[in-house]
This record gives structure tokens, sequence and C-alpha cells, in this order.
């Protein structure tokens, strides 16, 4: 079980006691959790993504600093950071694409493809499916 999911698990029966004192339809106790575990799951998120952020950030800062270093003296040394800070920065774009393929839901990735720019664009064309920007007008029958 991930880290997440067991704080998420631990929470549950404080909210649901929570909601139990404060609520008193089945329904609504059950909505109260839902919530709860919604509003917590987005914090989670938001802040891994700041912490994502943070890392490649400095991992860039990082790349550019040992770029700029070798550029000034070139020797082995140098050569070396900045070979090692360029395979870093790459590692991580490729943990960074494969979540842009798994959110793109591409089951033929397996089979060798990895074009970035058509993952993104499904991943784009998932995200507006899934999401109403208005609601529909309902016509009464009148």
């Amino acid at each position: 079980m991930t880290k997440t999911m067991s704080m998420i698990t631990e929470k549950i029966p404080i909210w649901s006691a929570e909601g139990r004192k404060e609520l008193s339809d089945n329904r609504s106790i059950w909505d109260w959790l839902k919530y709860n575990i919604r509003a917590h799951t987005i914090q989670l998120s938001k802040r891994r993504g700041r912490e994502r952020n943070e890392i490649e950030q400095n991992l860039q800062e990082e790349y550019a600093k040992a770029k700029s270093i070798f550029e000034a003296d070139p020797n082995d040394q140098n050569a070396n950071s900045l070979n090692s800070a360029k395979d870093t920065l790459e590692l991580f774009y490729e943990e960074k694409v494969k979540g842009i393929i798994i959110r793109a839901r591409a089951r033929w990735h397996e089979h060798g493809e990895k074009s970035i720019k058509y993952f993104l664009n499904v991943e784009e064309r998932n995200h507006i499916k899934k999401h109403m920007r208005k609601l529909p007008r309902i016509h009464s029958i009148s």
C-alpha cells in the first residue's frame, strides 16, 4: 500500500466519526467521506507537483551550471560532471514521460512507440472529454 493510501486509510475512521456526529443520513456521511478523501488527495497532489517542479528546476540549474563550467574549462572532470548532470536530468524527464504515457492510456506504447507529442495530444483530448464546461439545458415538455 502506498504512503498516500495508508494516510487516507488512517483518516477514514476519524472522518467517519466526524460525519456521524454532525450528519444523520448515511448518504450524507458517505458524501462527507468522499469530500474529505478528495480534498486530502488534491492537497497531496499539489504538494507533490510543487516538489517535482522544484526538483526539475534544480536539475536544470545544475545542468546549466555544469555546462557553463565545461565551456569555460573543457577538461575530463568537468566533462564527467556535465554528463552526470545531463544523465540525471534525462532520467527525470523519462519518468515524466512515463506519467504522460500512463495518463494517455495508450496501450500500444509497449510495442516501442515513444512519440511524446502524440501522448501529450491524447492526454489533452482525454482531459477535455472528461470535464464539462457547462451544464446542458434541460427542456421541459409542457
